[in-house]
């Protein structure tokens, strides 16, 4: 069995698998402020449970310096195995084509091996997290830029954090754009209203890359907008977490 992780800012999400296919996959919330001992208490009973038995390897991929080594210390002591964690150095098989390629995030690289690996190229990825990224990915399999804007619940919480008159609402898909009321002019803005921002970035990407390209969605708030895709394009959950199983799957020698 092989374990990775995937530390973003908004979730920590476990993946296990056993004969090159995911058996199990679950999120916990990246807690900043958690010490190790309550993280510890918090993965204990997930990994149990879902762990079954003790990894052959497990693999990490961070945005998160901060946590990392917190979770490679709980998940030797926890799985009695060393995690290691992706760098450079590492084979992808994706060539970065953007001028300061040490800057670009293991995130965004994972999504881009795995979109490859899943659907070929060109390709363009739009992962939603704590930012929204787009990936583009050229018909030589290279990627070459990213667009990085303020994500879904970012601007959600920016909205009701700097108008006064506005309140803290669930977030419910709307019927229409018009809102009769404030909670549904509000979920309007900010479900549509990133959704139409995602979807005519993907096209003008692909406008600027000068032929058609595949287009997937995933990320940790996409299932707030699965349901309503264009025919064009893909939802993939589990791009990120697969693609570190096909990265370890590329440098197996490094865990011997």
């Amino acid at each position: 069995m092989v374990l990775v992780l995937d530390i973003g800012n908004t979730a920590l999400s476990f993946a296990t698998y056993e004969n090159e296919k995911r058996t199990a996959f679950f999120t916990v919330l990246t807690e900043h402020n958690l010490s190790e001992d309550e993280y510890t208490i918090k993965l204990q009973p997930l990994l149990s449970r879902y762990c079954l038995t003790l990894p052959e390897a497990i693999f990490i991929s961070s945005v998160v310096p901060s946590i990392t080594p917190m979770m490679v210390t709980i998940l030797t002591a926890l799985l009695h195995k060393k995690p290691i964690v992706f760098s450079k150095g590492f084979k992808t098989g994706l060539p970065i084509q953007i001028d300061h390629p040490s800057e670009l995030g293991s995130d965004l690289v994972v999504d881009g091996v795995q979109a490859m690996n899943r659907y070929g190229y060109p390709c363009i990825i739009a992962d939603l997290g704590t930012a929204t990224k787009l990936i583009g990915i050229d018909q030589h399999g290279r990627l070459i830029g990213v667009s990085i804007l303020p994500g879904f619940m970012i601007s959600y919480q920016a909205l009701i954090g700097k108008a006064s008159q506005l309140m803290d609402i669930p977030l419910k898909r709307p019927t229409k754009i018009l809102g009769k009321n404030t909670p549904d002019s509000m979920t309007s803005g900010v479900i549509l209203g990133h959704e139409a921002m995602v979807f005519n970035l993907m096209d003008g990407i692909e406008k600027e890359m000068g032929y058609p390209c595949k287009k997937i969605m995933t990320g940790g708030y996409s299932h707030y907008f699965h349901d309503h895709l264009p025919s064009d394009v893909q939802w993939d959950p589990f791009l990120n977490v697969d693609g570190l199983f096909t990265i370890y799957q590329k440098n197996k020698e490094l865990f011997l």
